[in-house]
């Protein structure tokens, strides 16, 4: 590990954050806050569901943002139970580039209530993009997946197949995989923790959470996140004293998911998401070597739930299995640290 050490002190993005080893760990789940319309939802198998609204109206003001009525459909265990929703438009690069943007929905929380749930009356869902957008999809809900397997600091997703029906009787009704987030309240709540919201800069975080999150970043290709402004990332602290901890999301961006819109930042020394640079951004690197073998260690379920994913296309499940096992082959323990190095040295990529 001395030259994986010495060249992240030299190349890495120092800028001075401590560490320290308090807070969520790994495996935390936390305990019952009661369950919410989200929690609810939980299931291993796609929702079906039902959403119906002015597509028109909705695709034609997806940049205003601005609520419109929904009617939304919830089949499940052999019952069905609708809901009358308000639905927008979210996301600043999708909404640029995809002809059916992501959305927010909105729930009446009267309605909630009546039914007891607690928790959030506000669900984010990502949508299939365009027509040609559904593996992208299918990809990005399978890396929160895995950062479930790496974290219990994460966020849980579940997957869905939603039938759209234009209310205007003007847009073909279409079927297409998308997927829920939990809210990041009922995150939070789950882990017993609270969001931070840091005011100024942010000068320490929780050692073993940080160093799983950018490993984890690593391993996906992804460098589209910032600490400082928050950027795809909620911080939590847990109990009074406990430095925050990283939770990552929006993973479109990510060489794993490799969506057709994707581009890294121009000061990065990279020139396509799939090259992987390591950005690293503590004062020390001590840890590191049990941050790796906790990946190591969990190689097997990180692979297993890539390949049990049915609903995948099988030309983009080998695509992340190849990216996800040149990512072991680097920080495996049998390869010289030579290879580190030089790995680090050259962004890596995948053809």
């Amino acid at each position: 590990m001395n030259a994986f050490r010495n060249h992240f002190k030299l190349h890495l993005f120092l800028i001075g954050i401590i560490v320290f080893s308090f807070g969520c760990t790994a495996d935390k789940t936390g305990g019952e806050v009661g369950q919410s319309l989200f929690s609810s939802l939980q299931q291993e198998a796609p929702l079906e569901l039902t959403l119906e609204t002015s597509i028109t109206g909705l695709l034609e003001g997806k940049d205003e943002e601005e609520r419109q009525p929904a009617r939304l459909a919830i089949r499940r265990n052999g019952t069905e139970a609708e809901y009358n929703i308000e639905v927008r438009s979210r996301g600043n690069m999708r909404k640029r580039y995809c002809s059916f943007p992501p959305l927010k929905l909105y729930f009446d929380r009267q309605v909630l209530d009546a039914q007891g749930f607690s928790g959030s009356d506000e669900i984010k869902l990502v949508t299939h993009c365009q027509d040609a957008g559904e593996q992208w999809i299918l990809k990005e809900y399978l890396t929160y997946r895995l950062y479930n397997e790496i974290s219990g600091c994460s966020f849980h997703v579940q997957l869905a197949r939603i039938h759209y029906k234009d209310s205007d009787g003007q847009a073909p009704d279409e079927i297409f995989y998308a997927f829920l987030i939990e809210p990041k309240a009922e995150m939070a709540a789950r882990l017993e923790a609270n969001i931070v919201e840091p005011a100024g800069e942010l000068k320490a975080v929780q050692a073993e959470g940080y160093r799983q999150f950018v490993l984890f970043q690593y391993m996906i290709g992804n460098t589209d996140w910032g600490l400082q402004n928050g950027h795809n990332v909620e911080l939590i602290q847990v109990g009074e004293e406990a430095f925050p901890t990283p939770v990552p999301y929006d993973f479109d961006n990510a060489g794993l998911v490799d969506a057709d819109y994707a581009i890294p930042h121009p000061n990065l020394p990279i020139s396509d998401v799939t090259q992987r640079i390591f950005q690293w951004r503590g004062k020390s690197l001590d840890g590191f070597d049990e941050t790796i073998q906790h990946f190591l260690d969990r190689k097997a379920r990180l692979i297993a739930v890539i390949e049990q994913f049915e609903y995948l296309d099988s030309n983009e499940r080998q695509k992340m299995l190849q990216y996800i096992d040149e990512f072991f082959q680097l920080i495996d323990q049998d390869v010289k640290e030579e290879q580190w190095a030089g790995a680090l040295n050259q962004p890596s990529g995948w053809s």
